[in-house]
């Protein structure tokens, strides 16, 4: 229930720090503080440095995902992609910084986006894969965020990262966010409510505290009936 490990995601704080503080243009390094609080979930414990690395690991996987589907699949090894460990050298951390800021901001997961993004691109007749710096315009975003709101209409979105689990639920502010982005979920969709939210509460992502106080004690005790 926790995030694959991807380079980047073992530094220290001091060390994301660091690589922050000497290769990031202070302008972008601003905007962190508010992101934080609209960031998709899993990444909201990751300290900005690290969220990039991520974004990048995601965006070399997005482009060899899109190879094999749009291209020749029995090729994908020759797929050279993107140097993620030599992001922090690369011409192109700008570019990659401010695309991972973009999905931030929009509260999208980078492997939904980015994967929407080179579809998006080849169903356009690009015959090359997207660079980070055309991940970004204001065009693509929008695009981005309506189709990942259509999707969580249509499919609940879980969070992986183990601490969003109910009996992991300490109070934290990210897990407080977390139990009301699942409840409005639940408040969007038709349907038997109690059946929701006993997927939900034996998927242990709500607690039930949270449940009794938002619904009331009588829908708790309708959806644990459903629990299996």
């Amino acid at each position: 229930m926790s995030h694959t490990p991807f380079y980047g995601s073992e530094l220290t704080v001091a060390d994301c720090e660091m690589l922050a503080l000497t290769r990031v243009d202070p302008a972008l390094r601003v905007a962190e503080s508010l992101l934080f609080t609209r960031k998709w979930f899993d990444y909201r414990g990751h300290h900005p440095v690290q969220a990039t690395y991520l974004f990048a690991h995601e965006y070399a996987q997005a482009v060899r995902r899109a190879y094999a589907q749009q291209k020749d699949v029995r090729k994908i090894g020759d797929v050279k992609g993107f140097d993620v460990e030599s992001l922090f050298e690369s011409r192109e951390l700008t570019a990659m910084w401010r695309a991972r800021q973009a999905f931030d901001a929009i509260g999208c997961r980078y492997e939904y986006g980015l994967d929407f993004i080179m579809k998006r691109f080849c169903e356009r007749g690009w015959r090359v894969f997207p660079r980070p710096n055309q991940l970004y315009a204001e065009e693509v975003i929008l695009d981005v965020r309506d189709a990942w709101n259509a999707h969580c209409k249509a499919v609940m979105q879980l969070a992986k990262h183990e601490r969003f689990l109910a009996p992991n639920f300490a109070g934290h502010p990210d897990q407080i966010a977390y139990q009301s982005w699942q409840i409005a979920q639940v408040k969007t969709r038709g349907g038997n409510r109690a059946m929701l939210i006993a997927r939900l509460l034996q998927e242990h992502v709500l607690t039930e505290q949270a449940v009794a106080a938002e619904f009331g004690d009588s829908v708790l005790a309708q959806a644990k009936r459903f629990v299996l």
